[in-house]
């Protein structure tokens, strides 16, 4: 989970640096494989006072941080595949009258892993805007989560920004799934 907080850092960095020119757009439009869908997936909650938002797009950085931190990052650590495996995936948004602290505990590992069977590790698997020295000027978290069934690797991000002005949060989920090959049997390790 680090790699992932560094690189949601890196693409926070770069999206201010690149700004919203016309160049940046062009660059990090998610691909042909990357879409909106219509419902929250089955083996993610919702949280009570969600609204589906259908007239919402993709931050910059939510685009950025599919398109160069997820994808790329994910690609790079997984050695069971090959660094140019298809990648495709989906999104959905959503507004909430929560805070982000309330959307980072209801996002938890523990009701991640009992309701949608996701990994969880050592670490945490959310990282918020008030982590850290510095205080981001918009709060702000990402929750991120992965899983291998049958030999078809998953990621789910959920990416909640505050959006003061409206006095509500902006809520994305992300996902990305990809074939990955069967992992070698242990008889054939000791050969």
């Amino acid at each position: 989970m680090n790699k992932i907080s560094g690189a949601l850092a890196v693409a926070v960095l770069m999206t201010a640096v690149l700004g919203c020119s016309r160049i940046t757009e062009k660059v990090l439009t998610p691909n042909e494989n990357f879409t909106r869908t219509a419902k929250l997936w089955d083996d993610v909650p919702q949280m009570d006072g969600m609204e589906h938002s259908e007239d919402m797009e993709l931050p910059l950085a939510a685009r950025l941080l599919i398109k160069f931190a997820l994808n790329n990052l994910w690609r790079a650590n997984d050695d069971k595949s090959p660094t140019n495996a298809p990648i495709s995936g989906d999104w959905i948004a959503y507004t909430t009258k929560a805070s982000t602290d309330d959307i980072q505990n209801f996002y938890s590992k523990d009701k991640m892993s009992s309701f949608g069977q996701w990994d969880t590790d050592k670490g945490s698997s959310c990282v918020n805007g008030k982590q850290g020295q510095q205080q981001a000027p918009s709060g702000g978290a990402i929750c991120v989560y992965k899983k291998v069934v049958n030999e078809h690797a998953t990621l789910v991000a959920v990416i909640a920004i505050e959006d003061k002005e409206k006095k509500q949060t902006d809520l994305f989920f992300l996902r990305l799934e990809k074939d990955v090959p069967p992992s070698p049997s242990p008889t054939a390790k000791g050969k």
